[in-house]
Formats: structure tokens, C-alpha cells, sequence
């Protein structure tokens, strides 16, 4: 029983330390609005802003989503900043998803 415990312990270390490195650093290559949520539709508006991300600081990338629109898809991206992690929100990252930031 003992051995389980361990065993199950060392797997939820490993995957969640997997989960941490897997993560994306990128730097806005201008100021861009930070947003609440990204569009979900074609007929869905932008979520509210709720702020600005700066080419001055670094953001984690949280999780990535596609939108389909009319024109393409958009990439938006949900980011944290690295500096202060209570900033987060989604920004858009333009239609292959390095258009507007840089990897790091």
C-alpha cells in the first residue's frame, strides 16, 4: 500500500513539473489590450478590457485557442506575467500566432 502512495506521489511531481517547463514565455512586440476572454464565435464580441501587456514584460502562456472568423482564424492566447503574476488575461496573437509576439 505504502509502495502506491509513493508511486502515485512521484507521478503527480513529475507531471506537474512537466506541466510547468512546457510552458510558453513570450514578450508582446508592442502594447496590445489585455482582455477578459477571447471572441468565441463568428458573432461574439471580444471580451472586455481589462488592461494592457507591454513589450517591456514577459508572459507565460496559460492556454492557446483558435477562433474561427470569417477572414481566418485568429490565435488568442491566455498569458500571466511573468513580473506579476496577478496580471492575466488573453490577448491576441494575430492569425499564426507569432504575429504580435515574440517567443522567449
Amino acid at each position: 500500500m505504502m509502495c502506491k502512495v509513493v508511486t502515485l506521489t512521484i507521478a503527480v511531481l513529475v507531471l506537474t513539473t512537466a506541466y510547468a517547463v512546457a510552458q510558453d514565455v513570450v514578450v508582446p512586440k508592442g502594447q496590445l489590450p489585455l482582455r477578459q476572454a477571447p471572441p468565441g464565435t463568428f458573432f461574439q464580441g471580444k471580451g472586455d478590457q481589462i488592461g494592457t501587456v507591454s513589450a517591456k514584460e514577459r508572459y507565460r502562456v496559460l492556454e492557446r485557442k483558435a477562433v474561427p472568423t470569417i477572414a481566418g482564424t485568429e490565435q488568442w492566447l491566455k498569458v500571466q506575467s511573468v513580473e506579476d503574476p496577478t496580471k492575466r488575461g488573453w490577448i491576441y496573437a494575430g492569425n499564426d500566432d507569432r504575429q504580435t509576439v515574440s517567443p522567449r
